[in-house]
């Protein structure tokens, strides 16, 4: 697991996937909430294995790279929030909580953080068409 995700080859796909869960906000479309949870991430999984014989090397390891990056956004919300969403709701001002607690968090992270640089795109976008479609009825904006 280790080289995988640290194969220069695949690293464009990992940080794109880490990336795209909060993509959508900032267009008003719901396919970033939708993309953060399990139930379209197994749908991307399932089309992955249905399409590809493994061993996955090539466009199916760049697709597994994708699934892994979305798969640690989540994780990665689910503690930030299970330990510092609450623990803001106790010690901050009714003024610093609500919906801008994450993009307040955001912000001051790329403040200390300055520049970085921008991955190269790569969406498996055709692919969600059927996803999104099929399982969600609904068609990205």
């Amino acid at each position: 697991m280790r080289d995988f995700v640290t194969d220069p080859a695949l690293q464009q796909a990992l940080i794109n996937g880490a990336m795209f869960p909060d993509g959508g906000y900032p267009l008003g479309d719901p396919y970033a909430e939708i993309a953060h949870w399990e139930p379209f991430q197994n749908a991307y999984r399932d089309w992955i294995i249905a399409e590809f014989e493994m061993p996955w090397t090539g466009e199916a390891a760049t697709h597994v790279a994708f699934l892994l990056g979305m798969a640690a956004h989540g994780m990665a919300d689910q503690l930030y929030d299970s330990l510092f969403m609450e623990r803001s709701r106790q010690e901050d001002t009714e003024d610093g909580w609500g919906e801008n607690f994450d993009l307040a968090t955001d912000v001051v992270t790329m403040a200390r953080l300055g520049p970085v640089e921008a991955p190269e795109h790569w969406l498996p976008a055709r692919q969600w068409v059927d996803i999104y479609q099929s399982e969600y009825q609904h068609t990205v904006s």
